[in-house]
């Protein structure tokens, strides 16, 4: 009983010490964090976790909105159907993945006009005006309401995808979430829609996660002022329901890799970290550096896709490459994931099984699928699309999977992860959760990984997480 004291009062300690820090970081955010400090908080924080333990997760799923017609139709909406399907997994939290459109009508990596796409049979873009941001918002409110009922917590990542399909990518693409962009601002049209959708829609006043964005680096390391004010905004539209302020965690995503977006000329480079350095100058005199350290640090968690390849006989460890990776960039920068002592989550995590990146090829073999996770086979589901047809391939994902579980069992290895949501679309989508994933030629569902998932997250409950 006396060892067990001790070992009651040094946790507390390392509680307090952790909670000093947290409200000293508050108290004066203007402070940048010396190297010195972030070592420390690393130390702090790997200290308490082999005194406490792992803390199992589940592992969560997505659904993954495209269009408007998604959240329209009340209880047939699409959205609420995908929501029905998520709750046979047996989580704790569904990610409600917003996506709209931008237009780069100059070629320039540089937003010109917001809008959105009215559903996949009608996939034009069209320019983003208040009716259109708040008929989204209200059916988003709905679904997600739907979501609080089935006593499931809510999280929300945004993302911007190309409404032009000239093959940009977002992470490169560079605007400020505050100025108008056609009609609306990014935060006037997607963000403050999205985010009083939660307002309304979280009457159990829990935790709720709100990333502001979603791989899309360059916006934040450009503009860490207007995304820090965007944070405040958030957290102020969310609070006015009656979710406690100190219960809205508002964060960021980033990429596995190239995670500032920049410099645009070097986004498809094979040896970026080494071409980053070298261009390091150039960074400097483009993206303040001081003011990206400090939204960093005032964020609540930090959110990434990790779709970094790994070994066809993955371990544990393997599964926190995108950890290292990211990590490896962000110390550019003067930080690190342990030294900032947010909570990290896998905001997007899965296995695409594509062969290259046209989306339209199946992995040959399971190599491919374990070299580049993030190449999947877009479109509806065909047997023709489908990668896990090949053996090989549904072999190795299955394995996966269940690897995946048993990391969630420890709660990271390295580092200490607090979520983990599946990307469920297209071939990623093994759950067959959306509903491009099923249709009368089959579906990306595969039975094993379903009943690995759900076993899973039934243990993780039971344990009371």
């Amino acid at each position: 009983m006396a060892a067990w004291a001790s070992l009651l009062l040094l946790v507390a300690a390392l509680l307090t010490v952790g909670a000093a820090q947290a409200q000293q970081g508050q108290s004066a955010v203007s402070n940048i964090i010396t190297a010195e400090e972030q070592t420390q908080r690393g130390q702090d924080m790997a200290a308490k976790r082999k005194l406490l333990g792992y803390r199992p997760i589940p592992v969560d799923v997505s659904v993954v909105l495209l269009f408007m017609s998604d959240v329209e139709g009340g209880e047939n909406s699409p959205c609420v159907q995908m929501m029905k399907r998520a709750l046979e997994f047996k989580g704790r939290a569904i990610n409600f993945f917003v996506t709209q459109y931008y237009a780069d009508y100059n070629g320039d990596d540089r937003v010109d006009a917001l809008g959105y796409k009215a559903s996949r049979y009608d996939k034009s873009f069209r320019g983003f005006n208040w009716d259109a941001a708040y008929r989204f918002s209200k059916g988003l409110t709905y679904c997600m309401k739907r979501a609080v009922d089935n006593n499931i917590y809510i999280v929300t990542h945004i993302h911007l995808d190309d409404g032009l399909d000239k093959g940009t990518w977002r992470n490169s693409v560079i605007f400020n979430p505050s100025q108008k962009y056609g009609a609306l601002s990014f935060w006037e049209a997607v963000g403050k829609p999205t985010a009083l959708a939660i307002k309304d829609a979280n009457y159990k006043k829990r935790d709720v996660y709100y990333a502001m964005q979603a791989e899309m680096g360059a916006t934040l390391f450009y503009h860490p002022r207007a995304w820090s004010s965007v944070m405040s905004s958030v957290k102020s539209v969310i609070a006015q329901g009656g979710t406690p302020r100190n219960k809205v965690k508002v964060g960021v995503n980033i990429n596995w890799e190239k995670i500032c977006g920049c410099p645009a000329e070097l986004i498809y480079s094979v040896n970026y970290y080494n071409d980053l350095k070298n261009n390091w100058g150039k960074v400097q005199s483009a993206i303040n550096v001081r003011e990206v350290r400090r939204l960093f640090q005032k964020v609540d968690f930090i959110g990434v896709s990790a779709y970094a390849a790994v070994p066809r006989y993955p371990s544990l460890s393997d599964l926190e490459t995108s950890l290292r990776k990211v990590d490896q960039e962000l110390g550019l920068f003067g930080m690190s994931l342990k030294g900032l002592g947010k909570e990290i989550i896998y905001s997007e995590y899965g296995l695409g099984g594509g062969q290259t990146g046209d989306y339209q090829t199946p992995a040959q073999s399971s190599y491919n699928v374990a070299a580049s996770p993030y190449w999947g086979v877009t479109g509806v589901y065909t047997p023709s699309n489908d990668p896990w047809q090949n053996s090989d391939n549904r072999q190795f994902m299955r394995s996966y999977y269940q690897l995946t579980t048993e990391y969630a069992k420890r709660g990271g290895v390295d580092y200490p992860v607090e979520g983990i949501f599946l990307w469920n679309i297209i071939s990623y989508d093994v759950l067959g959760i959306h509903y491009m994933s099923t249709t009368n030629q089959g579906s990306y569902r595969d039975n094993i990984v379903s009943t690995t998932i759900t076993r899973h997250n039934a243990g993780v409950r039971n344990r009371g997480r």
